[in-house]
This record gives structure tokens, C-alpha cells and sequence, in this order.
């Protein structure tokens, strides 16, 4: 029997829970649904908890790999890598958008689901405390302590952008993509200290989606 691997693991994760309309309870009811033998199943993830970790993770990769692969994107500014990050990652999330949804949306809490993107969030930060390392202008002694605040907050703002997208019904998660653009735009405003043209655009968009109407459809 050929070994099993890390992908085709998360793979079938996700394809069971998909057609199940239910994540698995258990690694034992996991190995014998897939017909993989339990002990090496459990050679790789010691709980369905880490599976889910992983997953994340990989979605986090694999939006990294996308955007190298992007001829186009080693041209960008800090900016245009912002939002060329969140325009794929959600791509990529909504091209899972079942799994995501059993995974994420029953009783959406960030804290209740940290846990599972624990691995994700610590990629996000790195990636982020790097891509914004051209807007610390703190001293040197500092500049680390100036990342780390850059980084959680874009961290908080990917969760409140999370958090929209979930509960988006929009055609093709338009309304995510108008959520991204204005936040990102207003974020460089404060960071660039320009103008705060986009800041009240970004208010005026969140009054507007909390609106009783807006949420019924």
C-alpha cells in the first residue's frame, strides 16, 4: 500500500465533510470512511483538530505559491500585494466555500476558532510583518515592536473581512471584494498619513451592510 500522504489526507478531509454536510467527529471514523489504516493516519495528525489546522495552512500556502507563480506581482507595491493577497486567498477560500462554511460559519467566533487557524495566523503575521516592513519608520530599536503592531492589526482586519465573507450572499462575493478594496485603501490612508478620503467611504460601507435590509439578502 502506497504511503500515505499530507495533501491526499486534507484532500479527502474535505471532499467527506463536503458530502457529508458535516466535519468528521473522529481520526478512528475518518481512517475507516477513507479505507486508510488508523495508525498511519494518526502518524501524521494526532487529532481531526490538527487536520483542520493544516488545512488553513495550506490555503495559506497555496495563496503565497499563486501569487509568486503572478508574473506581474514581483512589480507590485506594498499596497497592490495587499490586495493581491486577499483577492486570491478568498478566491481560494470560496472555491472551498462548503467546507469553510461547515468549518467556520455555525456560531462564528474568532476566538472560538483559533485553534484550528493557530498555523495560519502565524504565517499571516510573518508574511505581513514582512510585506509592510517598508512602512516602519520608527527607530531601529523599535521597528520590531512596530511590525508586530502593524502585523496584528492587519491580522484583526482579516478577520472582520472573514467574518463579511461568511455571511455574504452576493453574486460571486462581490460585496467582499468592495469590503476588501476600501479597507485596504483606507488602512494606507492612516499608514501613509494622506487624506482620509477612503476612511469615511469604508464607515459609510460597514452602516450600510448592517442595515436590517442589507443582511436579509
Amino acid at each position: 500500500m502506497a504511503k500515505l500522504q499530507t495533501r491526499q489526507i486534507l484532500d479527502d478531509f474535505v471532499s467527506a465533510s463536503e458530502q457529508a454536510g458535516a466535519l468528521p467527529v473522529s481520526l478512528n471514523s475518518f481512517a475507516q470512511a477513507q479505507g486508510y489504516a488508523p495508525e498511519a493516519l494518526k502518524a501524521k495528525f494526532a487529532s481531526v483538530l490538527e487536520i483542520e489546522a493544516a488545512i488553513y495552512h495550506f490555503f495559506f500556502e497555496e495563496t503565497l505559491r499563486l501569487l509568486a507563480e503572478d508574473a506581474a506581482y514581483a512589480e507590485y507595491g506594498t499596497q497592490e500585494r495587499v490586495l493581491a493577497f486577499y483577492y486570491t486567498l478568498f478566491e481560494l477560500l470560496s472555491a472551498n466555500r462548503d467546507y469553510v462554511l461547515l468549518s467556520l460559519q455555525k456560531g462564528w467566533s474568532p476566538l472560538q476558532n483559533i485553534p484550528k487557524l493557530k498555523p495560519f495566523r502565524q504565517a499571516f503575521l510573518s508574511h505581513f510583518a514582512e510585506l509592510l516592513s517598508d512602512l516602519l519608520f520608527l527607530p531601529e530599536p523599535f521597528k520590531n515592536m512596530q511590525a508586530q503592531v502593524l502585523s496584528e492589526s492587519a491580522w484583526l482586519q482579516f478577520l472582520s473581512i472573514l467574518g463579511f465573507w461568511l455571511y455574504d450572499r452576493s453574486s460571486e462575493k462581490e460585496r467582499t471584494d468592495v469590503l476588501i478594496e476600501k479597507t485596504v485603501a483606507a488602512d494606507f490612508e492612516v499608514l501613509n498619513h494622506l487624506n482620509w478620503r477612503h476612511t469615511p467611504d469604508l464607515l459609510r460601507f460597514w452602516l450600510e451592510e448592517l442595515t436590517p435590509e442589507r443582511r436579509k439578502q
